[in-house]
C-alpha cells in the first residue's frame, strides 16, 4: 500500500483520520430508557446489565481518508472573457477527473489488500463537516435553498492561535508526536491510539514530495 501512495503524483496530500469513541455509548443508552419497569428485581437486574455494559469501555474505530490533488496550471488566455465559463467547467471537469481517478486508484489497491472503503456519499461529506465545524450541536443538518452552503456549515467563526484553536464552545490544542528524526511505526500509532481513555480524532498527513527536492532539503540539512 505505501509503495501505491509513494507513486502518487508529486505534492499530492494524504490525510488518515482516526476518530476513536467509546462505542455504542448511545445505544447503552437507548437501551436503559426503553426499559419501563415497576419491579424492583427487574429494575437490579436491568441496572446491573447497563452497569456491565458501561464497564466495557469497547472502542469504536472510524477511519477516513482524504486526498488533495496540486491544482493543474491553469491554461492561458483562460481569462478572456470569451468563452470564459465553458473554459472554467472544462478546467474544473480535468481537476474532478483527476481526483476520482487517484481516488479510485487508491480505493482499488486498499482492496487487494483486504481493506475494505468506499467513497463517502454527497449527504455523508456535508454531515461529516457540520458535525466537525459545529462541535456541541444537534446533527441534523439539511440544506436550505438561497443560503450559500459555508454559512450552512459553519454556524460559529472559529479563534486561530498559535497553540490553539477554538470552535464554538470546543477547545482543542495540537500536540506534536514527532520529535525526533527517526520514522514512527505503524505499530507505536496502534498502541499509541489503544492508550487513550477519550474520544480522540487523530489526522496523520502524508506529502508526496519529488524525491529529488528530498534529496537537496537532505543535502542542505
Amino acid at each position: 500500500v505505501s509503495r501505491a501512495f509513494l507513486s502518487l503524483p508529486n505534492n499530492t496530500i494524504l490525510q488518515f483520520v482516526v476518530e476513536g469513541s467509546f462505542g455504542n455509548m448511545n445505544i447503552i443508552k437507548q437501551y436503559r430508557d426503553t426499559i419501563k419497569t415497576n419491579d424492583n428485581f427487574s429494575k437490579t437486574i436491568v441496572n446491573e446489565k447497563i452497569d456491565f455494559l458501561y464497564g466495557l469501555k469497547s472502542k469504536e474505530y472510524r477511519y477516513y481518508l482524504y486526498v488533495t490533488i496540486p491544482k493543474n496550471k491553469i491554461p492561458a488566455g483562460i481569462f478572456y472573457f470569451t468563452g470564459l465559463k465553458n473554459k472554467m467547467a472544462e478546467y474544473h471537469s480535468q481537476q474532478l477527473t483527476a481526483i476520482n481517478s487517484i481516488s479510485n486508484n487508491i480505493v482499488r489497491e486498499l482492496s487487494a489488500n483486504g481493506i475494505k472503503s468506499r467513497q463517502m456519499l454527497n449527504d455523508e461529506i456535508l454531515s461529516f463537516f457540520y458535525k466537525k465545524l459545529n462541535p456541541g450541536l444537534p446533527l441534523d443538518f439539511k440544506t436550505r435553498p438561497g443560503e450559500t452552503l459555508r454559512s450552512q456549515l459553519c454556524l460559529s467563526a472559529a479563534e486561530n492561535n498559535f497553540y490553539y484553536a477554538t470552535l464554538g464552545d470546543k477547545y482543542y490544542k495540537a500536540v506534536n508526536l514527532y520529535s525526533r528524526p527517526e520514522s514512527i511505526s505503524f505499530f507505536n500509532v496502534v498502541q499509541f491510539l489503544s492508550q487513550l481513555d477519550v474520544d480522540f480524532t487523530a489526522n496523520f498527513t502524508l506529502l508526496v514530495n519529488p524525491s529529488e527536492d528530498l534529496h537537496k532539503v537532505l543535502k542542505s540539512a
